[in-house]
Order: C-alpha cells, then sequence, then structure tokens
C-alpha cells in the first residue's frame, strides 16, 4: 500500500501574484509614510520660520521702543534741519529723498556720557536702523549707512497722544508737548499685516 501524500497545492509556497500583491502593499505603505515624514518636515520648517520672523519684529519694535524712550528731552542743545519736525527735543521727524525719517537723539550705548543721532527709515526692502558715531556736544555727526532691522516693511506710521485733542498725525502742528507716541509698522502685501507699539513720551 502506498503512503498517502498531501495535495500538491497543500505543499506549494507563495504564488507570484500574491508575492507581487504584498509587495505592492508594502510599496504603498512606505510611500504614506514617507509623504507624512515629508509633511511633518515641511511644517517644522513653516514654523521655526514663523517663529525667526515673529522675533525679528519684536526685536525691531523693542529696539525702537528702547531708542525713543531713551531719547533727549532737556533744552535744545542740537538744532533739528530747517525741514524738521520737532515731536519733543530729542525726537524729530525729517523729510528724505526715501520718505519720512524718525531722527533720535539718544545716550551711547558705551555709557560715557556722550550722545549720538539714530535715524529709523522705510526703505523700498523694509525698515532700516542708521546710528552716528558718539560726541559730547552739538552738532552731532550724522548717521552712517546703518542696517536692514526688518524686511518687508512698507510703511512706518507714527501719531501723536496729545492731551485736549487726542491721537492726532506725527506731523500735526502741536502747542504743547505729546504725551504719548503710536507706532505702526505696515508690512507684507496688501492686504499688509500691521503690528502697533504705544509709547509714552518722557
Amino acid at each position: 500500500m502506498k503512503p498517502h501524500r498531501p495535495p500538491a497545492r497543500a505543499q506549494a509556497g507563495f504564488t507570484l501574484i500574491e508575492v507581487l500583491a504584498a509587495l505592492s502593499l508594502m510599496a504603498l505603505v512606505s510611500l504614506l509614510a514617507w509623504r507624512g515624514l515629508d509633511r511633518l518636515g515641511a511644517a517644522r520648517a513653516h514654523l521655526a520660520a514663523q517663529a525667526e520672523d515673529t522675533d525679528a519684529i519684536a526685536r525691531s519694535l523693542g529696539q525702537l521702543s528702547r531708542d525713543i524712550q531713551l531719547s533727549y528731552h532737556g533744552p535744545a542743545f542740537d538744532a533739528p534741519p530747517r525741514d524738521a519736525r520737532a515731536i519733543t527735543t530729542g525726537l524729530r521727524l525729517l523729510r528724505g529723498t526715501q520718505g519720512e525719517m524718525l531722527e533720535i537723539l539718544r545716550p551711547d550705548a558705551g555709557g560715557a556720557g556722550l550722545w549720538q543721532r539714530v535715524r529709523w527709515q522705510v526703505k523700498p526692502d523694509g525698515l532700516w536702523r542708521a546710528s552716528g558715531p558718539a560726541a559730547a556736544r552739538s552738532p552731532l555727526p550724522d548717521t552712517r549707512e546703518g542696517a536692514l532691522l526688518l524686511p518687508g516693511v512698507r510703511a512706518m506710521r507714527l501719531r501723536l497722544w496729545v492731551r485736549g485733542r487726542g491721537w492726532v498725525d506725527a506731523a500735526s502742528t502741536l502747542t504743547i508737548a505729546p504725551a504719548g507716541l503710536e507706532i505702526t509698522l505696515e508690512r507684507g502685501a496688501a492686504p499688509a499685516l500691521r503690528y502697533t507699539r504705544v509709547l509714552e513720551l518722557p
């Protein structure tokens, strides 16, 4: 009597169709996983860029605020140019070839009792800050070329808080010293994003 053998189909391995189906499934899973990782990497890069941009905005507004808060507010010692409009003795609006500039007379960062001239201006590529060499007496040296602090800024708008009048344009004629200053930076394509800082003037 011959021994019983199982059918030939029971001894066979995976068929070619089954192997191809498994490989296709693995390829699909790998593709989905790769796309997920790629999107995760893109999201991380976008968040990092946003955080860096937000930090640049905060640093620029912080530096501008510090310059204004340190501005000179005693008796006039450095006469403004003829086309300048004085906000206080240490804050002036100047008319430049590329628009208005905010000029600030403030102590030198070195703390040696010297003074320097600082100018903030919006140029075609963004917000610039320029400072001049420190000096002990007027006329203070003019500012140097400066540095781009915040790209993409299209406009810098200033308003003054005047007691009895409320908010007025910084170019308005003043009869009393303003008590506050509002700075608004407009940035990006229309509709522009606006960043505002309100400061109390000394």
